[in-house]
């Protein structure tokens, strides 16, 4: 990946140092010998201005080393980057119907619960919030308030809105707000608490 040298960083590079850059990673390496003739290398990943490490061995098979296994690292760290990209991108498997649950909270935990009401092209679905209800075998009070809760899927609350469906890990995920996400229900009963 060709990385454009900012002005800043050239005032580091010592002259004569060698420059080493390895396909798909976005990063730079120069080799040289320092001042007291040491096997040397800096390196700089990606925008930074500064120096990201330099380096200094007793032999050139030293550096060498260090060098290759942090471009390893940086290679290997894009390939999972890349994977994660596509699974989170690939085509979603919620069809029309299908319910989702999200369940969140800090002192109580509140169960909210949405209705797949249409898709649109690979990556996105149109949700409807649906009302929940104490599950038929629940107590009215399953502990100190608290009850198991189901949803309501003919209860509909508010318009559906658009969200994009998350595959990653090869389960459909919904991002419903920066602290929530919806998760297919898988048919049985949710905890659900409350204060007075």
């Amino acid at each position: 990946m060709a990385v454009n040298i900012p002005d800043v960083r050239k005032k580091y590079i010592p002259k004569g140092a060698m420059k080493i850059c390895r396909k798909g990673v976005a990063a730079e390496v120069y080799v040289f010998n320092d001042s007291n003739g040491r096997p040397s290398a800096m390196a700089f990943k990606g925008r930074a201005q500064k120096p990201t490490f330099y380096h200094y061995s007793k032999d050139a098979a030293g550096r060498e080393k260090r060098v290759t296994d942090w471009l390893d690292a940086l290679a290997k760290a894009e390939e999972v980057k890349a994977a994660r990209r596509a699974a989170r991108n690939a085509p979603h498997t919620l069809e029309v119907g299908t319910i989702l649950s999200s369940s969140w909270g800090y002192d109580q935990t509140n169960v909210d619960w949405f209705k797949v009401v249409g898709t649109s092209g690979r990556n996105t679905v149109e949700l409807v919030a649906v009302e929940g209800q104490r599950a038929n075998d629940a107590p009215c009070d399953y502990g100190s308030m608290s009850t198991l809760v189901v949803p309501d899927p003919d209860h509909i609350k508010g318009s559906p809105t658009k969200h994009r469906v998350d595959m990653a890990g090869g389960v459909p995920s919904v991002k419903i707000q920066s602290f929530t996400w919806a998760y297919v229900w898988d048919g049985k009963p949710k905890y659900s608490s409350w204060y007075a």
